[in-house]
């Protein structure tokens, strides 16, 4: 099932004043943009027996069961689609035994803003959710993470840029608040792969990057269950993404 609807956001991305236009990697200054984020969700999966031979191997938890494992050698899980609206143009294809998203933010506010599109993986509560990322691009002003527990307009949601930085907030009825400020991390590969993994158990979080421990979090949980692959993009800003070995287990 289908769903399309419009949610904002506020966050301090990793830059410093304001811009006409997304930031290209030669420019001198790094503007601060009040981000607008515009979200598409995509068809919600439910979690299956791995559907194929798949490496399910990852940082942690390796004795749990995994209830969803896609290696990306084809597209038996229906990832490919194609999306353009007034907002974004994105493109998801399998290509080379990865997910490949070209991803485009179109210009509706003046450049202060940016539109984040989420995809559906799986329904669970306490699990622990594996994929390796890399953002492909001349600009800095991308990210792309994981939201969980997620319910209609509420979900936690982690995200990693392609400048060695992450945060976490969570969405609610009051809108979006800051958990985990932006941080870097000497874990993080900059302009390269990441292999992000997510830890869920009761209102415990645990934020792996690269197989290492760079933050953790406690919080009353929402009461969801989407698992959800998410990518942000500011204002006339393209990138491709490439991600890999998607990988949930549960207890």
């Amino acid at each position: 099932m289908k769903k399309s609807y419009v949610v904002f956001l506020m966050i301090v991305f990793i830059l410093s004043s304001c811009t006409s236009g997304p930031i290209d990697r030669d420019a001198e200054t790094k503007p601060s943009i009040d981000q607008d984020h515009t979200a598409t969700p995509r068809p919600t999966r439910m979690p299956t027996a791995t559907p194929y031979s798949c490496d399910d191997e990852i940082a942690i938890n390796n004795d749990w069961t995994t209830v969803y494992c896609d290696n990306f050698e084809d597209n038996r899980n229906n990832w490919a689609d194609e999306d353009t609206d007034n907002l974004a143009t994105s493109m998801y294809v399998i290509e080379d035994g990865m997910l490949v998203v070209d991803f485009t933010g179109k210009v509706n506010q003046g450049y202060q803003s940016g539109v984040i599109q989420w995809t559906n993986i799986a329904n669970v509560r306490e699990f622990t959710v594996s994929i390796r990322g890399e953002i492909i691009s001349n600009f800095d002003n991308v990210t792309w993470g994981i939201n969980f527990l997620g319910d209609d307009d509420k979900f936690y949601s982690f995200m990693l840029s392609n400048v060695g930085t992450y945060w976490l907030q969570m969405l609610d009825n009051d809108g979006w608040k800051d958990l985990i400020p932006i941080k870097s991390h000497s874990a993080l590969n900059w302009d390269d792969v990441n292999e992000l993994t997510i830890e869920v158990s009761g209102d415990q979080f645990n934020f792996y990057i690269n197989g290492t421990l760079v933050d953790s979090y406690s919080a009353s949980a929402l009461s969801g269950d989407e698992l959800s692959l998410a990518i942000w993009a500011a204002e006339g800003v393209a990138a491709r993404l490439e991600f890999d070995d998607l990988v949930v287990k549960v207890p």
